[in-house]
C-alpha cells in the first residue's frame, strides 16, 4: 500500500541522514517506536539507547511486532519490564533496570510541595478527527467524554475542590 511505501521511504531517508551524521550513540525516550527499533537493527555503526518513557503492559506490548522489536540498550523501570519483554520474546540485548529517570530527577530536585494551589489539574483532552471513524463510534466517544466530565464536575462540587484546567495547544 501507499502507506508502507511512504514509511519505507521515510526509513531510508532517516537511515541516510544518520549515515551522514555518523553518531556514536543514538538515544530516544520513545522506547516503543517501531522506527527506532528498525533503525537500531539496520544501522550497525552506532550504539542505540532507549529510555523507558511510560508503563509497559500486556495491552501495549500486544500492539508491537516481536519480529520488528529490537533494542541494543534499554534503560527500563525494573524487573517487571524485563520479565514482561522476555515473555513476549522481544529482543533486548542489554537491560538496565534503573527506575524512572524523570521521576528520579523530580524526587531529587523537588521543592516544598505543601503549598498546593489546586486539588485537581485537568488536562484538556486531545482529540482528533478520523475520516474512517463511523458516526456511531464518534457518538460513543462524545457521550463518554460527556459522562466523564459530568461525574468529574459532581465530584469537584461535592468535595469543594480547587481545579485548574490546562487548555490544549493547537497550532
Amino acid at each position: 500500500t501507499i502507506i508502507h511505501i511512504v514509511q519505507q521511504l521515510r526509513h531510508c531517508y532517516h537511515l541516510a541522514c544518520i549515515s551522514v551524521i555518523k553518531p556514536k550513540i543514538v538515544i530516544t525516550y520513545i522506547d516503543d517506536s517501531q522506527f527506532f527499533h528498525w533503525l537500531s537493527k539496520n544501522y550497525k555503526k552506532a550504539e542505540f539507547f532507549a529510555i523507558q518513557n511510560g508503563c509497559r503492559t500486556n495491552f501495549t506490548l500486544n500492539n508491537l511486532n516481536a519480529e520488528e522489536f529490537y533494542l541494543q540498550h534499554y534503560f527500563c523501570f525494573g524487573l517487571y519490564e524485563i520479565n514482561l519483554f522476555k515473555s513476549y520474546n522481544y529482543y533486548v540485548k542489554n537491560f538496565y533496570p534503573i527506575g524512572s529517570l524523570r521521576n528520579g530527577y523530580y524526587l531529587f530536585n523537588k521543592k516544598n510541595l505543601t503549598n498546593i494551589k489546586y486539588d485537581i489539574c485537568l488536562l484538556s483532552g486531545w482529540h482528533y478527527t478520523d475520516e474512517n471513524m463511523n458516526d456511531r463510534v464518534s457518538q460513543i466517544r462524545r457521550n463518554t467524554k460527556e459522562i466523564m466530565y459530568t461525574y468529574l464536575g459532581k465530584y469537584i462540587s461535592e468535595y469543594n475542590l480547587n481545579t485548574a484546567i490546562l487548555l490544549k495547544y493547537t497550532s
